[in-house]
């Protein structure tokens, strides 16, 4: 799949992208890999990462997760500013932010591309990477009538599902920065991602 890999980082405008079986696989060694040791995510009380994953990033990755409301389908800024934790003796750091959109649960809804700039704002602030669980991706592109790239350019990786909106039958890929997709290869393997046969050609 490395043209495929290929295709997406450009289209994400990113510098790099890895093939998973699945968007569960993608997303937890998003999670792990972006997380520090004793830190934790905060997510949507109703984001795919929380209520349908089976808290592999935590079973897993040994990473705590804070939920945020998201019933709207949209995280809302105050809150999030909220809920970023510090660390102190009591309580796990915030060592990552996750965003879905569109959002599965909440009837596909999407954030706009400013309230991404909104969200990648906050994080910033606090030094924290932005997942987006972007398994829908290109639904939210063609709702707001941009590219990828544009649309991405407000977090540092995404994950996107190939059978969401695309027509294949199975695959997902995460993009990112060339120093975070090599980082997560070895995760990959430990989660028995590492295919070893060959892969039908799947055109974007």
């Amino acid at each position: 799949p490395i043209a495929l890999e290929a295709s997406v980082a450009y289209l994400c405008g990113m510098d790099a992208a890895l093939f998973f079986p699945t968007g569960v696989m993608a997303n937890v060694t998003a999670v792990i890999n972006h997380t520090p040791k004793n830190h934790g995510v905060i997510v949507g009380k109703k984001s795919h990462i929380f209520a349908h994953e089976s808290g592999g990033v935590s079973i897993l990755g040994g990473v705590p997760i804070q939920t945020i409301d998201d019933d709207a389908g949209l995280l809302d800024s105050t809150a999030l500013k909220e809920s970023i934790s510090s660390g102190r003796f009591y309580a796990a750091k915030t060592g990552l932010i996750c965003i879905e959109s569109p959002h599965n649960d909440c009837g596909g809804i999407a954030h706009e591309p400013h309230e991404l700039a909104a969200i990648k704002a906050i994080a910033d602030s606090h030094n924290l990477p932005l997942h987006l669980d972007g398994a829908r991706l290109f639904n939210a592109c063609a709702k707001f009538d941009v590219q990828a790239q544009d649309y991405c350019q407000h977090v540092d990786s995404v994950m996107l599902c190939m059978k969401k909106g695309l027509g294949a039958p199975a695959g997902a890929l995460l993009a990112g920065s060339a120093d975070f997709i090599d980082s997560a290869k070895p995760i990959r393997k430990m989660l028995g991602g590492g295919l070893s046969q060959p892969l039908p050609l799947i055109h974007i």
